[in-house]
């Protein structure tokens, strides 16, 4: 079953810049996990997945090559990522939460340091810039998930 889910992963055109961004070896074996058996020696994957992604399914939280991500599972998309110690990215629904699609939302700062991820598009915001609203942020994500993607 991972071994399908693999598959949508790097079929998926949209998953190409978040791919390279985590340093994902695309010509060798990819280590797909269970994000529910994760180590309490990763805080940040402890809050990413416990906490901010409570209320998502469990099939959504996997860990690929011992990075923290969110995965629909039906078309491959990953739409959630944890990095680093305490950083954490999001594929924004900009037009629900009503804000601007900009490149503000894609910089700031972090328990790690200043952080940029402009070069992952448009599609992406640090959810570190929407404080107290992390669980929520990623129910849209997931929602929207399942909406626009080349499947």
């Amino acid at each position: 079953m991972l071994e399908i889910l693999i598959k949508k992963v790097l079929d998926n055109p949209n998953n190409a810049r978040i791919l390279s961004f985590l340093s994902i070896d695309l010509n060798g074996n990819i280590h797909l996990s269970n994000g529910n058996e994760i180590s309490g020696y990763d805080e940040g994957g402890i809050i990413f997945f416990r906490e901010y992604a409570k209320d998502l399914p469990s099939e959504t939280k996997y860990l690929i090559d011992g990075n923290n991500v969110l995965i629909n599972k039906n078309n491959g998309l990953i739409f959630g990522c944890h990095f680093g110690r305490f950083t954490f990215i999001f594929r924004c629904d900009f037009e629900i939460n009503n804000i601007e699609n900009s490149d503000k939302q894609r910089m700031g700062y972090t328990l790690d340091d200043w952080i940029d991820v402009k070069l992952l598009g448009e599609d992406w915001a640090l959810l570190n810039n929407f404080y107290k609203d992390e669980s929520q942020q990623l129910q849209l994500s997931y929602n929207l998930s399942f909406k626009n993607v080349n499947q």
